[in-house]
């Protein structure tokens, strides 16, 4: 009897990373990289990133890996600025020629197996690769883990925080914009993502739609009413593409409709100072997701 056909093993992820950050380090952009156990060997392919997406993982967006691929993961360079940063991988946008002078030039690997399996490594300049400690999280993984049909972290936040850090960032963007252009309470109340068409309403009662939003509503519903544009419509070779609605879960959904918000941290200090006082207080009594009591 001659014996059965056997799969390749794939070497550790954390061997796999390294192999593939060293491969491609003579690309300036992003990668997609693949990995296929065949019977006697591995498929290892590298697709490059075209460098027009706002994001170098965005070509994943509704897209399903071949059930064939062990291992999905990108490798992308960006910066590593001076001040600690949320999610790091938000700032890898492909080529470094972007980099602010003020960061140091890195690239980074993120590597995530169909089991769970995950690793990332970084590299700053020339240097050698180091293994970032802890699970990757962020943006990155979320996409590699749906296009391989895995879970993602549930949501961190509310619908109330989205809403008012949404709020926030259109006040923030015009205060900037042109100093001093808001001085009446309707003009910030008109600009919350909840205000009704007609009369603007106070504070306290956006705070109740704020609310209501939180009881009435969940990210699972947003996530399958969405209909807004994709930032790109460019998907990779092999796998298949589904809605987007299927293809994200809550967790993952509620990380991309907020990733490209500042922190309220860094928002709420310049719309406070540049209000009136009176405004400025009662924009305060609105915010039910945000606690303005925070640093």
């Amino acid at each position: 009897m001659s014996p059965s056909p056997r799969t390749a093993t794939a070497p550790p992820i954390a061997e796999l990373a390294e192999l593939l950050h060293q491969g491609s380090s003579g690309h300036a952009g992003s990668v997609l990289v693949t990995v296929e156990p065949g019977r006697t060997d591995l498929a290892l392919g590298m697709w490059p990133v075209p460098p027009e997406v706002d994001h170098p993982a965005d070509p994943l967006i509704g897209f399903l890996a071949p059930s064939s691929w062990s291992t999905l993961g990108l490798v992308t360079s960006g910066t590593l600025w001076p001040d600690p940063d949320p999610d790091p991988d938000l700032r890898a946008h492909g080529p470094t020629s972007w980099v602010d002078p003020r960061g140091e030039a890195v690239r980074l690997t993120v590597l995530l197996g169909r089991d769970g399996t995950a690793t990332s490594l970084m590299s700053r300049g020339n240097g050698d690769p180091e293994v970032l400690e802890g699970p990757p999280q962020g943006w990155v993984p979320d996409v590699l883990a749906r296009a391989l049909g895995r879970p993602t972290p549930p949501p961190d936040t509310t619908l109330s925080f989205w809403v008012e850090r949404a709020w926030l960032d259109h006040l923030a963007a015009r205060l900037m914009g042109r100093p001093g252009s808001i001085r009446r309470w309707d003009d910030v109340s008109r600009a919350h993502p909840l205000s009704p068409p007609g009369d603007a309403l106070p504070g306290v009662l956006l705070a109740l739609e704020a609310q209501a939003l939180d009881h009435e509503s969940s990210w699972e519903r947003m996530r399958t009413l969405w209909n807004g544009p994709l930032s790109t419509t460019i998907v990779p070779p092999g796998g298949r593409s589904i809605t987007v609605s299927r293809w994200f879960d809550d967790g993952s959904f509620s990380r991309w409709v907020q990733r490209n918000l500042p922190e309220p941290a860094d928002l709420l200090p310049v719309v406070l100072d540049s209000l009136p006082a009176a405004l400025a207080d009662e924009l305060c009594e609105a915010l039910v997701g945000i606690d303005p009591t925070e640093p």
